[in-house]
């Protein structure tokens, strides 16, 4: 596998799998892969926390350990943001907004497909607690409700078992 486009909006961004370093799932924005940070900086664009995890959530849903892409996906109700874009007309900041918000949305549940495969694969040969787009959820629910920076909440997982992500996951009822 080199690159499977997961979902094209009219030529302005396209959302791919491709081969990484470590796995056929490394997503990508215009061949660019976003980092957790990426999300994390813009989830804190959202006023609301918890009309933001409520969207995070409504995107986890769609996703499962047999979601194959992104044809079913739909991108959760926009909630209100800070993002400014005030030297834009109503109209063009709209569509601006509604773009930024599809496409960072769609490429956070093309991350969680690629977390839901990745999983499987450890998990069997490890013999470890599947995580899956645990993971990623466990990095938002501490940027928004536990007061961890972007950078900490983000790497929060790195180096540590599986069974101890599985255990602050459970602690928080993900």
């Amino acid at each position: 596998m080199s690159n499977i486009v997961l979902k094209n909006f009219d030529g302005r961004a396209t959302i791919s799998f491709q081969t990484g370093k470590q796995d056929n799932y490394m997503v990508t924005i215009n061949n660019r892969p976003p980092k957790d940070t990426d999300f994390l900086r813009f989830f804190s664009a959202y006023t609301d926390k918890q009309t933001i995890w409520q969207a995070i959530k409504d995107v986890s849903q769609q996703i499962d350990r047999q979601t194959e892409d992104l044809s079913l996906f739909k991108s959760p109700k926009s909630p209100d943001t800070k993002m400014s874009s005030a030297h834009l007309s109503n109209e063009p900041r709209r569509k601006l907004k509604l773009l930024v918000e599809e496409v960072f949305f769609h490429a956070y549940a093309a991350c969680l497909i690629a977390e839901e495969r990745k999983s499987d694969r450890y998990a069997e040969t490890t013999n470890s607690p599947r995580l899956g787009k645990r993971i990623k959820l466990l990095a938002a629910y501490q940027f928004l409700f536990e007061g961890l920076s972007v950078e900490s909440a983000a790497n929060f997982s790195r180096g540590k078992k599986a069974w101890q992500i599985d255990q602050e996951c459970k602690k928080r009822g993900i």
